[in-house]
């Protein structure tokens, strides 16, 4: 298999769904790849934010900074 597979397979395992010998493998490529493993943190830290957001709510000043970035990406001239 390679990273896109165990990308595949990240939230099984993060939620325990992952057969046994399904999961050794995971881990025994996870421990062997630091881009698996950076691409896992940054998705954890992602899944943490979000369940954060929803039970405490996003802070006004946060709101507005992502409001701003999200319409200047959909003010870019489109190439092509």
């Amino acid at each position: 298999m390679d990273c896109s597979n165990y990308v595949d397979l990240m939230t099984e395992y993060m939620e325990g769904d992952l057969s046994a010998p399904d999961q050794n493998l995971w881990e025994k490529h996870f421990n062997g790849c630091p881009n698996c493993k950076d691409f896992f943190r940054s998705f954890e830290s992602s899944v943490e934010l979000i369940n954060y957001v929803k039970t405490e709510g996003c802070p006004q000043p946060v709101r507005q900074r992502l409001e701003k970035v999200l319409q200047d990406r959909l003010n870019l001239p489109i190439d092509g």
